[in-house]
């Protein structure tokens, strides 16, 4: 049983935040820690939504992001075009 924790955040077909996870066509995990921290809870959401997944860049206004960076989960074509992602609301950035 991994004794830890990592912040997942749904994104839609924008790369934008969204809390429908019926919805949702990537995610973004960062912050993990202990038993998750690294790509093991990557893997771990990859696995189960049968998606790649790549080490980006993310910085999001009013939150600590550790290391400034995270990982981007979602279809192969997906993470060879996104090496970062920068949600600064009400904006939302794309690179």
């Amino acid at each position: 049983m991994p004794s830890g924790r990592a912040w997942i955040q749904p994104l839609d077909e924008n790369l934008e935040p969204i809390s429908d996870l019926d919805n949702a066509v990537a995610y973004l995990v960062y912050n993990g820690y202990g038993d998750l921290e690294g790509y093991v809870g990557t893997r771990i959401v990859a696995y189960m939504t049968s998606k790649s997944y790549r080490k980006i860049g993310l910085n999001i206004y009013g939150q600590f992001v550790n290391g400034d960076s995270g990982y981007l989960v979602a279809d192969e074509a997906i993470c060879a075009d996104i090496t970062s992602i920068s949600f600064d609301y009400p904006m939302h950035k794309v690179r």
